[in-house]
């Protein structure tokens, strides 16, 4: 009997640590895509402007012995250049947090109030005179920070790029939570997305979706459903073009996030 009882003991462990050895391959595999991800992204976000301000100053120097541009087209197009190597190494800082968190087992938390402050205050300089701002938070439940803070960055980050030129923006966001589900609804007055055109590509990664985007990288909204699939949730968008747009973002409410 001793000997039955200690085979299956041992088939037990075997069965168990064969479990053990898939997760962390999974969770290698998710890591890997995770840098690769981050790799290609690097390079895109900073390769295009270093190298247009590297031509920059080429065509500078023999502008200003032909006169070609006026000092201020020059400026325009230096802060242009300078702008959007800002916007990309915030979108590599966004995507670093993201990747410290994966595999944290208790990452730090906030609140959806606390989330919201933080990220109107880091967005204080890039926000529309005018802007008037309706929050409803009727559920103040805690997740991961960096998750809901970078999720809070991409949509008003995005509304603030997007606004239309002679309207002031409206934005509003509602929170609430039903018997199982955390809902995020985000809806803003500005110069929307074609979706039925672009349906298929609005959430992929350097998607841009403006003729003139000035500083963007197109990551915003790749990023917003990568922290939103996180936290276990979905994300729809529904949009017109001069109507503004509306986000729907449910997740998976787990009991303890209150």
């Amino acid at each position: 009997m001793d000997f039955y009882a200690e085979i299956s003991s041992n088939t037990t462990k075997i069965h168990d640590n064969n479990i053990k050895l898939n997760i962390l391959n999974d969770e290698l595999k998710e890591s890997n895509k995770y840098l690769a991800d981050f790799a290609s992204i690097t390079s895109h976000n900073l390769r295009e402007p270093i190298v247009a301000l590297s031509e920059l100053c080429n065509f500078y120097e023999e502008s200003v012995k032909k006169r070609h541009l006026s000092q201020k087209e020059m400026r325009d197009m230096f802060k242009s250049n300078i702008q959007r190597l800002d916007v990309g190494l915030n979108a590599l800082i966004q995507y670093h947090e993201f990747i410290q968190d994966v595999n944290q087992k208790l990452p730090q938390k906030i609140s959806i109030v606390e989330s919201l402050e933080q990220t109107f205050e880091k967005l204080d300089n890039q926000k529309p005179e005018g802007t008037v701002v309706q929050a409803e938070i009727k559920n103040n439940i805690n997740l991961p920070k960096s998750h809901i803070n970078n999720i809070f960055y991409n949509l008003l980050s995005n509304s603030f790029k997007y606004k239309k030129t002679f309207e002031n923006l409206n934005i509003k966001i509602l929170a609430y939570k039903t018997k199982d589900s955390y809902n995020l609804l985000y809806k803003d007055n500005g110069i929307g997305i074609d979706v039925e055109n672009y349906k298929d590509e609005l959430f992929k990664q350097g998607r841009r979706f403006h003729k003139e985007s000035g500083p963007s990288n197109g990551y915003g909204l790749y990023y917003l459903k990568l922290y939103v699939t996180k936290l276990n949730g979905q994300i729809d968008l529904f949009s017109k073009v001069d109507k503004g747009t509306l986000f729907r973002i449910k997740l998976n409410y787990i009991n303890g996030n209150g």
